[in-house]
């Protein structure tokens, strides 16, 4: 319990606060293509359960669902549904961020394909990813 820390208020109500990587994000893991790599945009594979397939483009009606944060093997991946990520460039701070035409993550609105909002820019080159599981299809 050394990464918990408890905290109780004048009601005796007692809160948790858990420390490192679980307050930040939630990570699951799949299986996934060995052509998957790290970063990829993933989404439900629908002929196999409990696995994720690389998004190409905004053209696909399946939502995006996370980004591959590691890879356990040649056909298993560690995905992030939710938190947040560094490694981006000239994101716009504050703006949503979303699927681009070729699979990536803009922060510009996408005039074709479909549209999915998949978090904010919280700085240049970090996102809070939270997606947005609804698509509209922009024509």
């Amino acid at each position: 319990m050394s990464n918990v820390n408890f905290i109780f208020n004048p009601f005796t109500t007692k809160l948790e606060i858990v420390k490192g990587p679980s307050a930040q994000s939630i990570v699951r893991t799949y299986g996934c293509s060995s052509t998957t790599i790290i970063g990829d945009l993933v989404y439900f594979n629908p002929s196999v359960g409990e696995s994720v397939l690389p998004e190409s483009g905004n053209v696909n009606v399946n939502p995006v669902i996370g980004i591959v944060i590691n890879k356990l093997s040649i056909e298993v991946c560690e995905v992030m549904l939710q938190g947040v990520m560094t490694g981006f460039l000239g994101l716009s701070i504050g703006k949503k961020v979303f699927l681009s035409n070729s699979g990536f993550i803009t922060d510009s609105v996408v005039t074709s394909g479909y549209l999915q909002s998949l978090g904010v820019a919280s700085d240049d080159d970090t996102i809070s990813f939270n997606p947005n599981y609804t698509r509209v299809l922009r024509v």
